[in-house]
């Protein structure tokens, strides 16, 4: 922010190379986002929300984060695989990495 303020002031934005130049990057970028976003609505139904975040929600246990309590799945599990994964391994590193010495 500071970097976009310091060229307005120095009126860097008038000059046509300054455009020649922010122009395709901006083109690039903002082709960027409507792309995710067109597949974060297929996945998940919604632009801004991602695919691991409908994941962690439907089959996640563990949470993300440390000061977060543990969640039973919406949707459960339906394979020995996802069970071993979120109730053993990594319901195992969260409890480990919860505690003092973790």
């Amino acid at each position: 922010m500071g970097l976009a303020i310091g060229w307005v002031r120095e009126g860097r934005v008038l000059h046509a190379s300054f455009w020649k130049s922010i122009a395709p990057a901006g083109v690039v970028l903002g082709l960027g986002f409507i792309l995710q976003g067109t597949i974060n609505q297929r996945v998940t139904g919604s632009w801004l929300k991602l695919p691991y975040q409908l994941h962690e929600e439907q089959y996640g246990v563990a949470p993300v984060f440390i000061w977060q309590q543990p969640h039973e799945p919406t949707l459960g599990h339906r394979f020995e695989e996802q069970v071993q994964f979120h109730r053993v391994w990594s319901m195992g590193s969260y409890t480990a990495s919860a505690s003092w010495p973790g």
